[in-house]
């Protein structure tokens, strides 16, 4: 009974330390996803909902991510996030009778640098840090007259990106993505993933 207990303690001890995390040094990762909620889209409803606006529509994609990384080491990567995200919105104003459209295209270029932290064959949870530059493009379309526009000062063209994630692979090369994060994206993403 004793060598027993013993065979099975050394066993569990070899197949703790046994697992190969998914991804390690050399590979490269590519993500895809699609994030939620597209925030600005809920700032513009949010906006124009009001008694004063009639025939409201508001449109949105993205935000949509593609992510580059190099594992440098086992358990840290470096490398790219693209992100690129659209809101508009327009509503026929009752008091005036005139139509306003307005919509902003945002485009995030980002390095990044994650850290992996998986003891798992398949399951690779990463925290990641992004930082790098953001393009804002305003365009407004209204038959309004008087109507010049509008100016918005102050908006920084740094984004940034803190995450938690997971891919789960469900093939050698091939997996499914999920990160919770705030800034540069959705606060939930869901994609998929490729490893070289």
């Amino acid at each position: 009974m004793k060598k027993s207990l013993f065979f099975v303690m050394i066993l569990c001890f070899f197949c703790r330390f046994g697992y190969s995390q998914p991804v390690g040094e050399g590979n490269i990762l590519i993500d895809a996803s699609y994030g939620w909620p597209n925030l600005w889209t809920n700032v513009f409803k949010a906006a124009v909902t009001d008694a004063r606006s009639t025939n409201v529509k508001v449109g949105s994609m993205g935000p949509i991510s593609a992510q580059f990384e190099y594992m440098v080491s086992e358990k840290m990567g470096v490398g790219l996030v693209f992100g690129y995200s659209t809101s508009s919105v327009s509503y026929d104003d009752v008091d005036s009778g005139y139509f306003y459209d307005l919509s902003v295209t945002r485009i995030r270029l980002m390095p990044k640098f994650s850290v992996h932290f998986g003891q798992s064959d398949s399951f690779d949870p990463y925290l990641i840090l992004a930082a790098g530059y953001a393009s804002k493009n305003y365009d407004y379309v209204s038959n309004d007259p008087d109507y010049n526009g509008f100016s918005i000062d102050g908006i920084s063209p740094v984004a940034f990106r803190i995450g938690f994630g997971g891919r789960y692979f469900v093939s050698e090369n091939f997996g499914l993505k999920m990160e919770i994060g705030i800034g540069g994206g959705g606060l939930l993403e869901f994609g998929i993933s490729t490893k070289f």
